[in-house]
């Protein structure tokens, strides 16, 4: 069985201001993707009913 050391000893301790910064950064990151994406969906259905 393995032996998994689980003390953390080389982790830097980050402030909780800044996992909270990274967090939302990191959310309106995937919003901006999640909303590129819809569209470009909707964009390509359409077209293609379009040929219809």
């Amino acid at each position: 069985m393995a032996h998994l050391d689980l003390g953390h000893l080389d982790s830097k301790p980050r402030g909780l201001r800044d996992g909270h910064e990274e967090a939302v950064r990191r959310t309106q990151a995937m919003l901006a993707a999640t909303a590129i994406g819809s569209v470009s969906i909707i964009v390509v259905a359409a077209l293609f009913m379009s040929l219809f």
